[in-house]
């Protein structure tokens, strides 16, 4: 493998690390607080203390990211009546 690509390769994994990371990084330990509340887009349970949150017909709404706070802003009943 040449070296441009070498460095291609490695540029991508980078990338996708750092996309994990941002996803997974707003929520650390979950299990440590008294209440936690579902992200509808992906299911994982957060910290309504630290998470981000939207607002949906009078409800708040809370996830692990900002990416599916955006995705869940984007169609919020899709998510809403799935769950």
């Amino acid at each position: 493998m040449d070296m441009r690509m070498r460095r291609f390769a490695l540029a991508c994994l980078l990338a996708g690390a750092l996309f994990l990371a941002g996803c997974s990084g707003a929520n650390t330990h979950p299990e440590q607080t008294a209440q936690t509340e579902k992200d509808l887009v992906c299911g994982m349970k957060v910290d309504p203390k630290t998470a981000p949150s939207s607002t949906y017909q009078g409800k708040k709404y809370y996830f692990c990211c900002l990416e599916d706070k955006a995705e869940f802003d984007r169609d919020p009943a899709k998510y809403v009546k799935a769950n």
